[in-house]
């Protein structure tokens, strides 16, 4: 069985943003010492809607993976040109957020600390802000080829999203891009060897007549929508177009998963030099191992430091952003051919006998679908 690596290390990678200090990536083998502490997540200057900073530990062996979440005792952010310490909000374990009366400032650079229950104090390198130009215009275009199936083996058809935007000619900028998008959910659970309970929403013993079933997906009760991410690291450097307009930039490509349109809200980042450098040297590890979903066999250590125990390699990085935000509504009125699996499988219902079978399933919030219609759902 081919190795599965981290697959949440794109995530790492990607919210990487504004560094202003250097700092060298290099290669670390996620397999050879197993369990390792991954930090994801940036302070942005949009107060309304703040990131998320996400702390847990990945263990790997025997080929899978096992996400825990870190338990801070407590966390801050340092603003470096002040010295003042803000503490951070800890909502569930492994999470944290800046507090609601919190004053971003362009002009200063910040420090993420925190502290686990083990005692090891972590702290990131100083960051600072750098402006990002707007989106100005979003097209589409549908491709039958667009983009590697995750087994690696064929190509399947897709929505390209491109977008253009004015390059700041005083500076030169590095970009890159990530994106959320949203599909409506038709089946939201799916027993595996089993049949799903009403009552306890949970996957239970299947009767001898449909024991010869793998599997049988559920209808959702209520409107349910699929929360998903890009995927691959999208990155460029504007030295071939220092402060022009930079037009037709392949930014999304979201599979065909329904003929009805669907949300997809594109987030514009200005990053540093080494930011840029770390996410390319990702991207090309990320080559060759199986498709653009799989993580590549190792790993490259980014800004947050072990003060307890300065030999701990972490895993990812801490940024400060300014992220410029376009949502779009994707019509799909030119998408052609065999869609797409959004539950990685063909669906297989089970077989109707009134008046209770087969039960529909709940829409479950978590971090991959809610219940509630997104904002620009059309």
């Amino acid at each position: 069985m081919k190795k599965h690596y981290l697959r949440l290390y794109f995530w790492v990678v990607i919210i990487a943003v504004g560094l202003c200090s250097c700092v060298d990536p290099y290669e670390y083998d996620f397999e050879k010492d197993g369990k390792h502490l991954v930090v994801e997540g940036f302070l942005s200057d949009n107060q309304s809607a703040p990131d998320t900073i996400q702390v847990y530990f990945s263990n790997y062996s025997n080929n899978y993976s096992q996400i825990l979440d870190a338990d801070i005792t407590k966390a801050s952010i340092l603003i470096e040109d002040t010295q003042q310490e803000i503490s951070l909000l800890i909502p569930q374990a492994g999470k944290l957020i800046p507090p609601k009366n919190f004053v971003f400032n362009p002009n200063y650079a910040y420090r993420l600390k925190f502290e686990l229950s083990t005692g090891d104090k972590y702290q990131s390198t100083a960051e600072k802000i750098t402006p990002t130009p707007p989106i100005l215009k979003v097209k589409k275009q549908f491709n039958l080829q667009s983009k590697l199936s995750t087994d690696g083996k064929n190509y399947i058809s897709a929505s390209e999203l491109f977008v253009d935007f004015q390059d700041d000619p005083q500076v030169t900028n590095f970009y890159l891009w990530r994106y959320t998008h949203y599909e409506k959910l038709a089946f939201c659970k799916t027993c595996n060897n089993s049949v799903l309970d009403y009552g306890s929403q949970q996957c239970g013993p299947a009767p001898r007549a449909l024991q010869n079933r793998m599997y049988f997906d559920y209808p959702c009760e209520s409107s349910c929508f699929a929360i998903l991410h890009s995927p691959t690291v999208i990155v460029q450097d504007d030295r071939a177009s220092q402060g022009k307009l930079i037009q037709d930039k392949l930014v999304a490509q979201i599979p065909y998963y329904n003929d009805y349109g669907c949300l997809v809200d594109i987030e514009q980042i200005s990053v540093s030099l080494e930011v840029y450098k770390f996410n390319q040297l990702v991207r090309q590890l990320s080559q060759g191992t199986g498709g653009l979903a799989d993580t590549p066999p190792s790993a490259i250590i980014g800004n947050i430091q072990n003060l307890t125990n300065p030999d701990e390699k972490v895993v990812g990085y801490f940024g400060v952003a300014n992220i410029q935000k376009r949502s779009y509504w994707l019509d799909r009125t030119d998408a052609t051919g065999p869609m797409a699996l959004i539950l990685g499988h063909t669906i297989s219902e089970e077989p109707s006998n009134p008046p209770t079978r087969p039960p529909s399933a709940k829409c479950v919030p978590s971090a991959t679908r809610t219940p509630f219609q997104p904002k620009g759902w059309q």
